[in-house]
């Protein structure tokens, strides 16, 4: 059985990495890769595009809505209205090679429609004790401990995970930490 190549974009800010990513995509037998401009960028062809910084994530997923997008570096603002597969492929600027060329593959095999996730309506239809939860969430409590602090059972909090996940669209406890949550809400 013959493996599929999987086409990878890459527009980083750094001339140095892009080259880097670039030659050790060109070692990877499944994997056919090149660096792209930001002028670029829109008109590119690949499932993947690997980028750095907000405003490249911000433009690549805009762009090329039916591409996998991997965000290199700190998401310090994530769009208003992101995907959870893009929240996902944010990797840290210290990630392994081993870890971004899985990460590659990984999203390549994926081909259900991306999922939105609706921060502004979504947050805002909240109520009061899932917001508590939500701040809970993200101080790393876990389920138990959040039943614990607000006298609720493992199986309530269970269930306002799953309506908070449903109107904001997140899939993963973790997606929410991500979010930058506003502390005044």
């Amino acid at each position: 059985m013959e493996s599929s190549i999987i086409g990878v974009a890459i527009c980083v800010q750094w001339p140095i990495v892009a080259q880097g990513l670039l030659a050790a995509c060109s070692d990877q037998k499944d994997l056919s890769a090149r660096v792209v401009s930001v002028q670029a960028l829109p008109n590119v062809g690949e499932s993947v595009l690997v980028v750095s910084g907000p405003e490249l994530f911000e433009l690549a997923g805009h762009s090329n809505p039916a591409a996998h997008v991997i965000l290199i570096g700190s998401m310090d603002r994530v769009p208003r209205v992101a995907t959870d597969r893009e929240i996902a492929n944010a990797l840290p600027l210290d990630v392994t090679l081993a870890e971004l060329l899985a990460c590659i593959r990984q999203v390549s095999c994926l081909d259900s429609p991306p999922r939105r996730i609706d921060i502004d309506g979504g947050f805002a239809r909240l109520t009061k004790r899932e917001w508590e939860i939500v701040r809970l969430v993200c101080q790393g409590m876990k389920n138990r401990e959040i039943a614990a602090a607000l006298s609720l059972s493992i199986g309530t909090v269970k269930v306002h995970l799953m309506h908070i996940f449903d109107k904001t669209g997140v899939t993963r406890r973790w997606q929410l930490e991500l979010l930058h949550l506003p502390s005044d809400t």
